[in-house]
């Protein structure tokens, strides 16, 4: 049995807190059974037969078999909703080469399978929500080839997944949902009579000349400006944030009489994601959305859903004159009431020019498709890519497709 530092060692990693690997670890790495979840999670036979190999390969090595047995106990265990320590994920396994490192993460995430069917049966979860969780492996493991040609997955993707197995986000329809709660500095206020939304930023926020956040990527601003926000009993003083995800500079006062508080900073939401897949539809969307709210307003009557949250590479502002007018990307933005968050354009450079697209700078980057082009084209000149926020209150879901706060 092998001594955990000489373990560490021999594979070129830190070493790994636990008393007795080779005991406290179940036997995972079945190359024959992953291979089945692999089929069962939507993959080619030929992908399949890939991680097959991959799998015996590495269970021919000791080392390699009690460090993948401990690790997916670390991340799957049958509970629902736990937070893996993420950080125990390696940056690197010194024994494997990129391709074997990425078929390593790859069937980790198989791995998976059995504690993600146990954790969502004992939580009765419908048979189709299952279905959603386990496809998400399908849908990473094939960005993933058709991004680099490899048969895997990367160690953010596996992060990603971790969550996802263990029931957090969960997949209805066409979106993935989370409870969580929204601290983006911002308050929400309706009008009482003619129901018009408006958002103020938060006191003490900073931001540029453009009304986005402040030294995003390392960029301040030399005429930067913080916001104000107060409210008396006659009186809502501050900074109003457009619909279009901007910040004003000038200050809007309200009367107080007239405007009710419906969203305060840290109510719960249900964060959503958009996976990869199918074209994105309105449609679709509104079905996801509706089914999602009801489903967690009965699972979960303690939480109070105040609406939903996206925050994502999808809603730049700034897409607004990049993109073509009858873009899917600008169709979905259009329906969240937009402001501006502290994250930059890594995720969206990323998902734009794929896995390596950026690998030899933007002049070399990939121009196959018209957003890649337009993107390029607005780097090239200076322009920089930034995420952005939108949220969506439950009154105007049936409004969904109508672009309900851009009258």
């Amino acid at each position: 049995m092998a001594h955990l530092f000489d373990l560490a060692e021999k594979l070129r990693i830190r070493p790994f807190p636990v008393a007795d690997a080779d005991s406290a670890a179940p036997m995972r790495l079945k190359p024959e059974t992953l291979a089945e979840e692999a089929r069962s999670a939507g993959l080619s036979a030929e992908e399949a037969a890939s991680l097959e190999r991959a799998a015996q390969h590495f269970a021919d090595h000791p080392e390699l078999s009690t460090y993948f047995n401990w690790l997916s106990l670390q991340f799957f265990d049958g509970t629902l909703r736990r937070t893996p320590d993420l950080s125990l994920l390696p940056e690197a396994i010194g024994v494997l080469n990129e391709e074997e490192l990425y078929a390593f993460f790859g069937l980790l995430a198989l791995s998976g399978f059995d504690s993600c069917r146990r954790g969502f049966a004992a939580a009765h979860l419908p048979p189709e929500i299952l279905a959603g969780a386990l496809d998400d492996c399908r849908i990473w493991i094939q960005h993933f080839r058709k991004n680099r040609g490899l048969t895997g997955v990367s160690r953010r993707a596996l992060g990603w997944l971790c969550g996802v197995l263990n029931g957090d986000p969960l997949t209805i329809g066409r979106m993935q949902y989370r409870i969580r709660p929204l601290r983006a500095g911002l308050q929400v206020y309706r009008h009482r009579h003619t129901g018009k939304v408006v958002a103020f930023a938060a006191a003490g926020g900073r931001f540029n000349r453009g009304g986005f956040v402040d030294g995003v990527d390392g960029e301040f601003d030399p005429v930067a400006w913080t916001a104000d926000f107060t409210v008396t009993p006659t009186d809502i003083t501050g900074h109003v944030i457009t619909p279009t995800g901007h910040v004003e500079r000038e200050i809007t006062v309200l009367p107080a009489t007239d405007y009710l508080c419906v969203f305060r900073d840290g109510d719960l939401t249900l964060d959503t994601h958009i996976p990869e897949g199918d074209p994105l539809t309105l449609d679709d969307c509104r079905e996801s959305m509706t089914r999602a709210l009801a489903f967690f307003r009965q699972d979960r009557p303690e939480e109070k859903i105040r609406g939903f949250s996206c925050l994502s590479w999808m809603l730049d502002p700034q897409y607004e004159f990049l993109l073509k007018p009858n873009s899917r990307i600008l169709a979905f933005m259009r329906q969240y009431y937009l402001f501006p968050i502290a994250e930059g354009g890594a995720d969206a450079l990323w998902r734009i020019f794929g896995e390596d697209g950026l690998r030899d700078g933007i002049a070399s980057a990939p121009r196959h498709t018209s957003m890649q082009r337009k993107v390029a084209e607005f780097i090239e000149r200076g322009g920089k890519l930034r995420s952005g926020g939108g949220f969506l209150l439950p009154e105007e879901l049936p409004r969904y497709g109508e672009a309900p706060y851009r009258d």
